[in-house]
């Protein structure tokens, strides 16, 4: 595959293959006894960085899988031979005060949220989980109230 020139042709944003000196680090999940080797992975600075991937993983017949933080425990934002989609990247928190809304990106941090918002007066629901990442934390607490709602367990 890698020896086509053209197989990663459409890619955008910063580029890893098994090629690279970084892909270790870079596949490397926060729970070290995951262990996956994604074919490749992009951190996307740009949402046309993540509709990129996204065409090129179709094109190619190639899974994808998002990860903002890789805090995910058991590892599904990664994965053998698939197209890993960085967000984190995409991290800028916007704050209209006149509206009192506060936009975060997807790769945003806990922490950066709660400073911002904190740091302006206002009260961050965030918890305790200042390392984690938003859309995971914020996925994660969904969840939680839909699990408690529907009397499922997930």
């Amino acid at each position: 595959m890698y020896q086509d020139p053209g197989f990663l042709k459409g890619l955008t944003g910063e580029v890893v293959t098994v090629m690279d000196p970084v892909y270790d680090e870079a596949r490397q999940e926060w729970n070290r006894a995951i262990n996956k080797f994604p074919l490749v992975i992009v951190y996307c600075e740009r949402k046309k960085d993540v509709v990129n991937a996204i065409c090129w993983a179709r094109k190619h017949h190639v899974s994808i899988r998002i990860r903002s933080g890789g805090h995910h425990y058991e590892g599904y934002s990664t994965g053998d031979l698939v197209l890993v989609i960085d967000i984190s990247r995409l991290n800028e928190l916007k704050l209209d005060k006149q509206r009192n809304m506060l936009k975060i990106e997807a790769g945003a941090k806990n922490t950066e949220a709660h400073d911002l918002i904190g740091s302006n007066g206002y009260v961050f629901p965030g918890g305790d989980l200042s390392d984690g990442w938003c859309v995971g934390i914020y996925t994660w607490w969904w969840l939680g109230i839909f699990e408690q709602a529907l009397r499922i367990g997930m």
